[in-house]
Order: C-alpha cells, then structure tokens, then sequence
C-alpha cells in the first residue's frame, strides 16, 4: 500500500497540470483520487516563433498551441520552457489584459519593456504600465473616458483631439 502511495504521489507531483490532489484508499483495494487541475487563463504570443503559451493564474506556462480564444499579449522574448512561470511584469500585463477584455472587449495587447499597450474597440490608444494596482488602473482608464465623453466637456474623443491615454505617471497623459 505505501508503495502504491508513494508511486502515486509520484506521478502526480510530476506532472504540471495537476495543480492539488487528495487520494483516499477505499476498502477493500482501490484509491480514489481527486484531482484539481491546472487551467489556462491567459494567452502570450511570442512574437519571434508566432507560438503562443497558455498561462494559468499562477505564471506556470501549461501549453503552447497555434491559436486561441483568450485574450492575448504579444511580446519580443524568445519562448520559455513549459516548466517555468512567467515572470512578475508579464503575469501583471496578462492579468490587466483579461480584465481590459472583460470590461472592454479588447482582444490583444503589446508588452514592451516598460509597458502593456492596446488600442481600444473606439480607436484609443491605452498605455499601461507593468506594476501597480490593477483596480486603480482600470478605474483610472474608466474615469478618464467617462470624462472625455461627458456632454460637457469639449475635449471629445470623438472630435479626434484626444487618441492616447498613458497611464504609467501618477496622473493620466492624454495625447
């Protein structure tokens, strides 16, 4: 039986995709085991092969594949290795990228040394940068547009004045 265990605790710790597991020996000879696994939340183009990883809400890079519905940054680094994570700056730009989908339907983004840039469904430019507080990003962005797009304001998106929004000072820089 500890054989049994130790070659199951084995197997399951080897492989990337099982994220927890519990296994329960059931008389009178068999183990249930219940696994949690790995799911890809993010997709990372790397632009130099055009493979594109699946990441999960870890960093832990689970797959590569040739398309994909989920929303995607695209970055200049050569591929990782699928035992690796991601690191901070790119998980952060993933993250920020599903939730700039989410909230604006937007379906890929640009990561480069110091920033995640995208470009809006209504044309806008959004620059964001690769640490911080996602929330106060968003709300950020969210303000600023609402603001652009007030009746009473005469900086409209619409007439063409105002197309980038930089988000990476301490106060927003429309261009």
């Amino acid at each position: 039986m500890a054989a049994v265990r130790k070659s199951i605790k084995g197997f399951l710790k080897d492989g990337l995709v099982v994220k927890d597991y519990t296994a329960s020996f059931k008389v009178p000879n068999k183990y249930e085991i219940r696994i949690i696994e790995r799911k890809p939340m993010y997709a990372l183009l790397f632009g130099q092969t055009s493979q594109i990883a699946l990441v999960d809400n870890e960093g832990y890079a689970l797959s590569f594949k040739e398309s994909t519905s989920l929303p995607l940054v695209k970055i200049d680094r050569d591929p990782q290795s699928i035992t690796e994570t991601v690191d901070d700056e790119t998980l952060f730009a993933l993250k920020l990228m599903r939730d700039m989908h989410f909230f604006y339907q937007v379906n890929e983004g640009e990561m480069d040394d110091d920033s995640l840039r995208m470009k809006l469904n209504s044309g806008e430019r959004v620059i964001f940068p690769l640490d911080g507080d996602k929330g106060i990003l968003l709300a950020s962005l969210g303000l600023v547009l609402s603001r652009l797009n007030s009746i009473d304001n005469d900086l409209k998106i619409e007439t063409g004045i105002i197309n980038t929004i930089d988000l990476r000072f301490n106060n927003p820089v429309l261009r």
